[in-house]
């Protein structure tokens, strides 16, 4: 343990699942305590994707 909080940030990247996903609905990130399972964070957050990939076809 470290008392410099810089210590402790890293960073993540997720990949969403496929699907479609509502910007006007509110989604949750919940991070658990691996050791105990209790919950220290619920981060809200909206997914607004500008376009939908399955429409263009950008990645064929």
């Amino acid at each position: 343990n470290t008392e410099n909080e810089q210590d402790r940030v890293f960073n993540v990247t997720f990949n969403l699942k496929a699907g479609k996903y509502d910007n006007k609905e509110t989604y949750y990130l919940f991070i658990f305590e691996e050791s105990n399972q209790i919950l220290p964070k619920k981060i809200e957050f909206v997914i607004d994707i500008p376009f939908a990939t399955d429409d263009f076809d950008f990645f064929s």
